[in-house]
């Protein structure tokens, strides 16, 4: 169980077209090599290769002399899929979530199919095919909201949740995701309450949650975000988080903290940091998000909170399973903060 699909190869599809056959057909004898591979248009090793899974699932038996029977007294269990739609630039973060997903998945006898897309370049055959194969969909947060991916979801009647998603265009989507904005606001808290007064934050511009949460700690000791010390981060990956703290330092504004848009941002701003000749906390005390294990073993271990991962992903399995006629879900799960080096030097 949890097993792993990229876009699914040939010999796949293949099982399923044989499969579909003998549903429908009820052969005693599956057809010869050559045969398979001249009607299905399929290379020999496409063939072999979905002729000896089927063969492990139980379903054929290849008898020397005869050919492949087709077994009719123990049928194999029907694999169940979920399909888990990624940004193609499948991250840290992404990875994490989608690990944890295959080990909950094993609990539900479930299989994943993932499947990395690149809006722009959809492959809308592929997608339907895969659709048509799933339970459930969970939608990464990036790609949630793309008209086109939420139009052929919607159209294939498919239930669908966005995984560490908060807003949408779309009312009736499900959205599972930890309580983002007390996350920020706590992180800021913590620095205020260091004695941290210059706090420079690098999030998206856009942002919803973030910026909503610092304000409010900021708002209890009498602050607000100095426009000055705010950088715009579109993407919370490790090359946009060294690039913003780039743009912080070019600005040559006084700042003993920064709050970072997540993770693995973080690292891309500890490293600018590194590079100038600021240490992580002595002259700057930094934060992140997504409570990634490896922040962990950053090379300053980095500050950090996060929902229950597999608790989401086991919220997430069940809204799917609960069907598409089921009311929309909408769960927030809170956040625990994980105090590590980073922040550790108050000032004085």
């Amino acid at each position: 169980m949890g097993q792993l699909i990229a876009s699914p190869p040939l010999y796949e599809k293949l099982k399923d077209e044989l499969r579909d056959y003998i549903g429908r057909e009820r052969p005693r004898l599956l057809p010869g090599e050559n045969e398979l591979v001249t009607h299905y248009g399929v290379s020999r090793n496409t063939v072999r290769r979905a002729l000896r899974d089927l063969t492990t699932e139980g379903l054929l038996r290849p008898v020397q002399g005869l050919g492949t029977l087709v077994n009719y007294d123990q049928p194999p269990e029907k694999r169940r899929y979920i399909l888990v739609l990624a940004d193609s630039r499948f991250d840290s973060a992404a990875h994490e979530a989608f690990s944890t997903l295959m080990r909950v998945l094993q609990d539900y006898r479930l299989n994943a199919l993932l499947s990395l897309v690149e809006e722009s370049s959809v492959d809308e055959a592929n997608l339907r095919y895969l659709l048509h194969k799933s339970e459930g969909v969970i939608l990464d947060q990036s790609l949630s909201a793309s008209d086109r991916l939420h139009g052929l979801i919607s159209g294939s009647g498919t239930p669908m949740v966005c995984l560490r998603c908060w807003e949408s265009r779309f009312a009736d989507d499900n959205f599972v995701i930890e309580d983002v904005a007390e996350g920020f606001y706590l992180l800021a808290r913590h620095l205020l309450e260091a004695g941290h007064r210059e706090i420079a934050i690098l999030c998206h511009p856009g942002d919803g949650l973030r910026l909503p949460g610092i304000r409010r700690a900021m708002a209890e000791f009498g602050m607000e975000p100095d426009p000055a010390l705010l950088v715009p981060i579109e993407v919370g990956r490790r090359p946009e988080g060294y690039r913003a703290a780039d743009e912080l330092l070019r600005r040559n504004r006084r700042f003993t903290a920064i709050i970072g848009h997540n993770d693995a941002s973080a690292l891309g701003i500890m490293e600018r940091l590194f590079r100038a000749g600021l240490r992580v906390p002595e002259d700057v005390a930094l934060t992140g998000a997504d409570s990634l294990a490896e922040a962990a073993e950053f090379p300053v271990p980095l500050t950090t909170f996060g929902g229950d991962l597999q608790a989401m992903i086991n919220e997430c399995i069940s809204i799917l399973l609960a069907g598409p006629r089921a009311k929309p879900r909408r769960k927030l799960f809170p956040v625990r903060l994980t105090f590590r080096e980073s922040t550790s030097t108050a000032i004085r």
